[in-house]
């Protein structure tokens, strides 16, 4: 009983840390904060220009195996390059998700990202030998749509010009490039394909 009791007080504690820790970033890194966000264990942000980040109302970004233990190793990264654009809805949780914009990333409420996800709308590097040699990005993003509702599994990969429609599901393990999904599907897979409609 004294246990529960424990682990009740520290996720309280927790809690408390993140929403101080939420706002505090928030400012740092230039985020209008909505209210009831939080940021609970190593969570970074790698803004170029501020203002490029909107969080709704509720959203949870966490890396600390005491609120899920799936994927805690890791950070949640919001990194938004020259360019990009990260818009995350109301009540969307992530755990220690990547997601890195060089044009924009649209996430919608209320969706529930894995640990270890990542979204993706460029591919860090250029796709031709010579460009990368010389250190050239990607010169072609292109924008990465999530509906609301939508669940994405564990390690999950989300690559450029993919679009999720609202409720869908994303199974753990997936790698979903430039696909364009219909809403309340399943989709599983490398490459990921439509299993199932409801």
């Amino acid at each position: 009983m004294m246990l529960c009791g424990l682990d009740w007080m520290l996720r309280r504690i927790l809690s408390l840390h993140g929403r101080l820790q939420f706002f505090i970033l928030c400012f740092l890194w230039g985020i209008k904060p909505a209210c009831g966000g939080m940021f609970i264990g190593k969570v970074v942000v790698r803004n170029t220009r501020r203002g490029n980040i909107r969080l709704g109302r509720g959203v949870v970004a966490q890396a600390s195996f005491r609120v899920n233990p799936i994927g805690p190793a890791s950070p949640c990264l919001l990194d938004v390059r020259p360019g990009g654009e990260i818009e995350i809805g109301d009540g969307t949780g992530m755990t220690s998700t990547i997601v890195s914009s060089a044009q924009k990333i649209s996430i919608g409420r209320c969706c529930k990202i894995g640990g270890g996800a990542k979204i993706l709308d460029h591919n860090f590097h250029a796709m031709n030998a010579d460009d990368r040699k010389i250190g050239k990005g990607d010169a072609k993003p292109r924008e990465v749509l999530i509906g609301d509702d939508v669940f994405i599994g564990t390690n999950a990969i989300i690559l450029k010009g993919s679009k999720i429609g609202d409720r869908s599901v994303i199974a753990a393990g997936s790698v979903v490039f430039g696909l364009d999904v219909p809403p309340d599907s399943l989709v599983r897979g490398n490459p990921a394909v439509i299993v199932a409609r409801k």
